[in-house]
């Protein structure tokens, strides 16, 4: 497999999603805004994909979402804040580990690069026999802490969504989409917001977010 090296041509800090939002966890946004105030940028931070349980009558959402395209940040060539950069650029291209289900292989989403064919990692890749460990292997060498870093926000989103899923399946939830013009109070990061309906402790949410910070 090819290895991935950035090559600074800011293509990803031009254009980031179909929604125009670059994604953040909760634990992020205090140290963003912090580098923004001390360069004097200016940020637009908001919750993304709110969703309403009917059962708490809350509102919580998965991230927080950056909405200024092109990102502020970034200067040509160079990252003002890539020592303290969020999790989704540390993880680029990637955007979730990949995974095998029998023989079938999920090779997860990737963020689009220029300087890297992708398309032609996966093809590849395809051809081989595979088991999960040696396709773990195989991205650790050719994506390094990208990988890792993708590898631990998958785990927090994938470890969030089964909380999330057993509490549907169990009726301790009922979540909808938001109506058009609707009046939200209060909205929540998720993770919070399993604290609050008492589906996590404290100390569980401080031990998700450690994990990922190690």
């Amino acid at each position: 497999m090819d290895k991935f090296s950035c090559k600074n041509c800011g293509a990803c800090c031009t254009k980031f999603s179909v929604i125009g939002a670059l994604p953040f966890f909760e634990w992020e946004v205090e140290g963003i805004i912090e580098e923004a105030k001390i360069l004097g940028v200016s940020l637009d931070i908001r919750p993304i994909n709110l969703m309403f349980d009917e059962i708490s009558g809350i509102y919580f959402f998965p991230q927080y979402g950056m909405f200024n395209e092109p990102c502020p940040f970034h200067v040509p060539g160079k990252c003002l804040i890539h020592s303290k950069r969020p999790y989704v650029c540390r993880m680029f291209p990637l955007i979730k580990t990949p995974s095998i289900d029998g023989t079938e292989v999920d090779f997860g989403w990737f963020s689009y690069c220029p300087n890297f064919d992708m398309p032609k990692l996966v093809e590849e890749t395809n051809y081989e026999k595979l088991n999960q460990k040696i396709l773990n292997k195989k991205f650790q060498e050719s994506f390094g802490e990208c990988n890792e870093v993708c590898f631990k926000a998958t785990n927090v989103r994938n470890k969030l969504d089964f909380i999330v899923r057993e509490l549907i399946d169990k009726g301790k939830i009922r979540l909808r989409g938001l109506n058009e013009n609707e009046e939200i109070k209060n909205p929540l990061p998720i993770i919070d917001f399993l604290v609050k309906i008492k589906a996590i402790s404290l100390e569980e949410k401080s031990k998700i977010i450690e994990d990922f910070k190690k």
